[in-house]
């Protein structure tokens, strides 16, 4: 279960001990979130921690470095967010690690792509977080080109040596997704880890947007949250792996 504080309107989860179902989390968690993200968040943490899986089969497990860097737009640069509080931010002190915020507002999966070398690869990272595609569709760019575009960066990353986690969200107000199949299928090629629905129940939610399309602190906050349960157990299965002196 999780600990927590209440404090000044606020509740300090610390993860460290027991997780969901009483299985112990394998990476610490040590976050202050307003107390009515507390219960999304951690729900989000608890079922992906819940369901338990290998990472044997993500590309560069055995990275070196230590460097995490999020290539996005505008959400990754955290546009509405107060100061430390965009998603990488609030992500690095999810995980206790160093995190780059690489966004850029307006980026679409070609102008990532762009600068891709310059703004990331050039940091040698050991993990790259991308979350783009949501300009490509209030763009309307070729679902195509932008799922090669994905591809080309995922590959780029996994080329230089990093682990990749493609970070994806639902476009639009359809009942269909036009990028969750390519978005994954795009991850499951390339050994990459997948974050599905990262903006779920915060778009169109108003106490966790700042406008219509960029979230608010606490919306940062629960997309932070999804992330990092889904790149947490991967990093420390890295770590474990390093430790031991795997190949």
């Amino acid at each position: 279960m999780y600990n927590s504080v209440q404090e000044e309107g606020k509740v300090g989860i610390n993860a460290v001990t027991e997780g969901w179902a009483g299985r112990r989390l394998p990476w610490p968690l040590i976050r202050v979130v307003p107390a009515r993200v507390f219960c999304a968040a951690a729900v989000a943490l608890s079922v992906t921690w819940g369901c338990g899986s290998s990472h044997d089969h993500i590309t560069n497990l055995d990275a070196p470095g230590e460097v995490i860097v999020c290539l996005g737009d505008s959400i990754t640069q955290g546009h509405g967010a107060t100061p430390g509080k965009d998603y990488p931010s609030q992500l690095a002190a999810m995980l206790g690690r160093r995190v780059v915020n690489a966004g850029r507002d307006g980026d679409t999966t070609e102008s990532a792509l762009a600068r891709l070398e310059r703004d990331v690869l050039s940091h040698k990272p050991r993990l790259v977080i991308i979350e783009l595609g949501g300009n490509d569709f209030l763009q309307r760019k070729p679902k195509d080109k932008t799922l090669a575009n994905l591809d080309r960066i995922v590959s780029s990353c996994t080329d230089a040596g990093a682990m990749v986690a493609v970070v994806h969200f639902k476009c639009g107000i359809l009942l269909s997704d036009p990028y969750l199949d390519g978005y994954k299928a795009t991850a499951k090629r390339h050994g990459a880890a997948f974050v599905p629905r990262a903006l779920k129940n915060i778009f169109g939610r108003p106490g966790r947007m700042t406008d219509p399309i960029h979230p608010n602190d606490d919306g940062y906050a629960l997309f932070a949250a999804r992330v990092a349960a889904v790149v947490g157990p991967l990093l420390e299965s890295a770590d474990t792996r390093r430790a031991r002196g795997s190949p």
